[in-house]
């Protein structure tokens, strides 16, 4: 898979990307918790009976209901695969990314850009809520740097926005504790608050206001419209008063 990753075609690497995402979309849903067993619900006649012991529920019987709790996620084996990869080979793409829009050239943002930057927001909320998770991690590696001077660059893109600031939510919402550090660096150290100034929303004039306004400036034209063509009878006669004393 690695090997693909740094693939000259663009379409493998989406394709990997696209795969690794769909990998951490089933990890989060299928092994990030683990059903911790009561040993005390085993002498539970009634909860044993009644069908029901692999759910959480309890019976008047049970000291403990059986829990879901998260798993120790820095162990997982896929945890450390993503941090290698967005390390080694995502980082590097986008800067490259930036570095080309940085020169002037014009590049269309393309699919396998894209399902990178979705398997980031994916690793983002797979992995996240605990010290150096993948949050972390994107910000030691500056990728917020560049990603909002390219999003600049495809300002009209609404999926890459959306993703981008899944995983600015991902980091905000994540219990982690460097949290705090890491939001002053998204507001002191990125282009995050000239970015949201640049692309914020702004005030349209309504319609009707700017009928009322062109109304307003109507009678003005009007009366002076009338002046005008009052005046006009009086300087044609002035006129020929002056070429008959001539």
């Amino acid at each position: 898979m690695t090997r693909r990753l740094v693939s000259d075609s663009e379409e493998t690497k989406r394709f990997m990307y696209l795969l690794m995402k769909d990998l951490a979309k089933a990890y989060e849903t299928h092994e990030r918790l683990e059903k911790r067993i009561n040993i005390d619900n085993f002498e539970d006649e009634e909860l044993m009976n009644s069908g029901s012991f692999m759910e959480c529920k309890k019976s008047k019987n049970s000291k403990k209901q059986n829990q879901e709790v998260l798993k120790d996620i820095q162990e997982s084996e896929l945890f450390h695969f993503f941090k290698v990869v967005i390390q080694e080979i995502t980082a590097a793409d986008i800067e490259q990314r930036y570095a080309v829009l940085k020169a002037g050239e014009k590049v269309r943002l393309g699919a396998f850009f894209l399902s990178m930057i979705e398997f980031l927001e994916s690793a983002s909320s797979a992995f996240c809520g605990f010290q150096y998770d993948i949050n972390q991690m994107i910000i030691e590696k500056d990728l917020f740097v560049y990603l909002f001077d390219i999003m600049e660059a495809y300002k009209y893109s609404d999926f890459l926005i959306t993703k981008v600031f899944k995983i600015l939510d991902n980091i905000i919402k994540a219990k982690n504790e460097d949290i705090m550090d890491m939001v002053r660096y998204l507001v002191e150290d990125t282009p995050l608050i000239p970015f949201l100034i640049n692309n914020g929303p702004t005030v349209i004039e309504s319609y009707q206001e700017t009928q009322s306004e062109a109304q307003t400036q109507r009678p003005d034209k009007d009366q002076s419209g009338s002046q005008s063509s009052l005046k006009s009878p009086i300087n044609k006669e002035e006129s020929k008063i002056a070429k008959r004393s001539i």
